[in-house]
């Protein structure tokens, strides 16, 4: 396990917290810094995050959330960049995500999610 964010959640943020910060498994914020490392060599990464039986309620927005947060903590100390994750950076629509890009600070991580439109890719 590792810890993120551990300025942003002093003990006392939310119930039951044992020390500062949050936790994630450790090899997914292992490849997250790994993707920070190269990202800044003009590097851009497409994740995608989806359930099996793709039904919903399954936690992939969550997890899909905390990643864009951790992704902020990370670039902040690896490079010192400062890209804030907020609901700013969620779209729900395919052509919002194009124009959220030129919105952002570069390196800035976007969820787009739940959309349906799954004719937009091709």
């Amino acid at each position: 396990m590792s810890k993120y964010c551990i300025e942003k959640y002093p003990m006392g943020s939310f119930k039951g917290q044992k020390s500062p910060g949050k936790y994630m498994d450790g090899w997914l914020y292992q490849n997250l810094e790994l993707l920070a490392d190269k990202i800044v060599d003009d590097m851009t990464f497409l994740g995608i995050i989806y359930s099996s039986t793709l039904e919903v309620g399954t936690g992939k927005s969550v997890l899909a959330t905390q990643i864009g947060e951790a992704w902020s903590d990370i670039m902040k100390k690896k490079h010192n960049i400062d890209i804030p994750y907020s609901v700013d950076n969620i779209v729900w629509k395919p052509k919002d995500l194009i124009e959220k890009a030129f919105q952002i600070p570069k390196y800035s991580y976007i969820l787009l999610d739940e959309w349906e439109d799954s004719s937009y890719w091709s």
